[in-house]
C-alpha cells in the first residue's frame, strides 16, 4: 500500500508538472497568435484640422479604394469640443491590408485620377498595428446606435526603453479588463494601436507612439473609472496602482472626447 501511495504521489507530481509547462505553452501560444494578429492588422491614422465638407469631397476616392479591396474600413472621428485653431479636430482611422505603404501609393494614384489634391490640414500621418489582447473593435452585449456613442481618444508616448513593459501590461491587465467591460455591455469597444512608423509630422507637438479609442455610451462616462476599477480589483490590482505604473513608463498623455462621423464611415466588408 505504501508503494502504491508513492506511485500515486509521483504520478500526481508528473501531472502537475505537465499542466504547469502546458499552461506556459498556452500563454506563449496565445501570445504568438495575438502577435500574428497584430502583425497582420495595420492602420494608417491621419490627424488633421478640417471641416466635414472637405472630408466629404474625398469620400468618392476612399469609397473606390474600399470597393477595390485596398481599404478594409474607414472610421472618421470628430472632436466633440471645438479645436484650437492650431490643433487637430479630426482623427481618420484607415484599416488597410498587410502593405500600408502600398495603400498610400494607391491612394495617391486615385486622388490624382480624380483630380484631388493631397488632403489639406494634415498634422500627422502614421502606420500602426493592433496591440495584442487589447484590440476589441466589435461590441459585446447590448446593441447601441453608434451615432449615439462617445469615444475617448487617447494619445500616449511610452518611453522607448519601457515599451515591452507597457505591452505586457496591456496584454495581462488593461486589455482583459476592457474585454470584460465590453462583455458586460458597459463599454462598446476598445481599439489599442501602436505606432510602427511616422510618415509625416508637421510639428513636435504630436510625439505619441500609442493611440487608444474607447467607445462608450455617454451616460456611462462618469461611471467608467469606478467600473474599470472594480474589474481591475477582480484581476488582483487597482485603478490607482495601474495608473501609477503607466504614469511611470509614459512621457506624454493627451485625451480627447470624440464622436464618429457615421455618414462618412466605410465599414469592413
Amino acid at each position: 500500500m505504501a508503494w502504491a501511495a508513492v506511485i500515486l504521489l509521483v504520478l500526481a507530481l508528473i501531472g502537475a508538472g505537465i499542466w504547469f509547462v502546458a499552461s506556459f505553452r498556452f500563454v506563449d501560444t496565445r501570445r504568438a497568435y495575438l502577435a500574428q494578429v497584430q502583425s497582420s492588422t495595420h492602420f494608417i491614422v491621419k490627424t488633421l484640422h478640417s471641416r466635414r465638407e472637405v472630408l466629404r469631397a474625398y469620400q468618392p476616392a476612399w469609397a473606390k479604394l474600399h470597393h477595390d479591396g485596398e481599404l478594409v474600413s474607414l472610421n472618421i472621428y470628430e472632436r466633440a469640443l471645438p479645436a484650437r485653431s492650431a490643433g487637430w479636430n479630426y482623427l481618420l482611422v484607415f484599416r488597410v491590408g498587410e502593405s500600408p505603404h502600398q495603400y498610400l501609393e494607391k491612394e495617391r494614384a486615385v486622388l490624382a485620377e480624380m483630380q484631388l489634391a493631397e488632403l489639406p490640414g494634415v498634422h500627422r500621418v502614421e502606420i500602426l498595428q493592433a496591440t495584442p489582447n487589447a484590440w476589441s473593435p466589435f461590441p459585446g452585449s447590448g446593441g447601441v446606435d453608434i451615432g449615439r456613442l462617445a469615444f475617448t481618444a487617447e494619445y500616449i508616448e511610452v518611453k522607448a526603453d519601457r515599451l515591452d513593459e507597457y505591452r505586457d501590461t496591456m496584454f495581462q491587465t488593461s486589455g482583459p479588463a476592457m474585454q470584460q467591460l465590453i462583455a458586460d455591455g458597459f463599454v462598446y469597444n476598445f481599439m489599442a494601436m501602436e505606432t510602427c512608423e511616422v510618415i509625416f509630422q508637421a510639428s513636435s507637438d504630436t510625439p505619441w507612439n500609442q493611440i487608444h479609442l474607447i467607445g462608450i455610451k455617454p451616460f456611462n462616462l462618469l461611471r467608467f473609472i469606478p467600473n474599470y476599477g472594480k474589474v481591475l480589483e477582480q484581476r488582483g490590482t487597482t485603478f490607482d496602482t495601474l495608473t501609477d505604473h503607466l504614469g511611470s513608463i509614459t512621457r506624454y498623455y493627451k485625451t480627447d472626447l470624440v464622436r464618429e462621423v457615421c455618414p462618412l464611415r466605410l465599414p469592413a466588408q
